[in-house]
């Protein structure tokens, strides 16, 4: 099996994100069945939508899994919603502010719904001691915007591949990096199992 696992370079005050250590531990472990092809993503609209898609076509995976950091948040929250809107007041790292601005125009959906077993998921990484709850809003930044375009080529493909995106809180004393990379680990490795 094989997964794209995305994560995101610093911006605005996260001088680490933790979303980029997640991938790039996870890069280096083996796990069995499973191929990571892995990417960090600029924190720029244009080019991370960009990005997103090109990785898709041309690696074809058989899930994708993005992660960034939601800084006001204490626990692993699992995506259930993108929408179709950039809006947000922090600056991306090219310095772009979006205001109400459409991701895609026209007649593209006003959302997408997570493909990815994110019930089944939370169950897990609970069984596993992992606080982790559903979200039903990725926010209106760069992570949503990613969470959409990716959602949409596939809607545009009639392809149905798992996809969705998982926000990490920073690291702290209660939820440590290593519990993210474990926690994290936990979620790939229920993708192999459902792929079965």
């Amino acid at each position: 099996m094989k997964i794209l696992l995305t994560g995101f370079e610093p911006f605005a005050d996260v001088e680490v994100n933790p979303s980029q250590q997640v991938v790039e531990a996870l890069s280096q472990q083996s796990i069995a069945g499973i191929h990571i092809v892995h990417a960090i993503l600029p924190v720029e609209y244009e080019l991370a939508g960009n990005q997103i898609r090109q990785l898709i076509y041309a690696h074809e995976p058989d899930a994708v899994l993005m992660l960034g950091v939601a800084r006001k948040r204490d626990v692993i929250t699992l995506e259930r919603v993108a929408i179709n809107v950039d809006d947000a007041e922090t600056p991306d790292n090219t310095g772009s502010v979006r205001s109400g601005h459409p991701i895609i125009w026209h007649t593209s959906p006003i959302a997408y719904l997570s493909t990815l077993p994110i019930i089944p998921m939370m169950e897990r990484l609970k069984e596993k001691d992992f606080p982790a709850k559903i979200s039903n809003h990725a926010g209106t930044f760069v992570c949503n915007h990613i969470f959409y375009l990716a959602s949409h080529e596939y809607d545009r493909m009639n392809a149905y591949v798992p996809c969705g995106f998982i926000h990490l809180p920073p690291a702290s004393e209660n939820y440590t990096l290593e519990m993210m990379i474990d926690a994290i680990r936990v979620c790939v490795e229920l993708l192999r199992e459902i792929d079965v």
